[in-house]
């Protein structure tokens, strides 16, 4: 079985599932990572501009996906972080709490980039609030 996909772009980062951090990419991803792919670009007027794409390390390589889904796929993987090491991943902090009790999380693993993480009481089977 393939552990990690070998993936080669100009620019990119991981976000190591284990830890939470944010890895620039060398060659391979480990399998289950979410990946930022930064694409450069010029406008017609000259402006220099960086664009995020939002991928999952499978074994058939890096599938992409809209940035709500990876957002989905971090709030699943930081879910399974707090329960493994009983405290939360780097980087996060609560942004916004609902009348339904779900919570926002925000993860930003870097200046740039951020991720709206929603918790709700169906992730967390139980009032999100009481397990955060």
């Amino acid at each position: 079985m393939v552990d990690e996909v070998n993936y080669e772009v100009e620019w990119a980062y991981w976000i190591d599932i284990n830890t939470f951090e944010l890895i620039r990419l060398k060659k391979a991803i480990p399998l289950g990572s979410v990946v930022l792919t930064k694409i450069r670009g010029t406008t017609d007027k000259g402006v220099k501009f960086v664009e995020t794409e939002y991928g999952i390390a499978e074994e058939s390589g890096v599938r992409d996906v809209s940035k709500k889904e990876a957002s989905k796929i971090l709030a699943n993987l930081a879910l399974e972080y707090m329960k493994r090491n009983k405290q939360w991943p780097p980087d996060m902090t609560i942004k916004d709490s609902f009348k339904d009790g779900d919570i926002e999380i925000l993860f930003a693993p870097s200046e740039y980039d951020s991720f709206n993480l929603k918790f709700t009481s169906e992730l967390v089977n139980q009032k999100p609030i009481e397990f955060l």
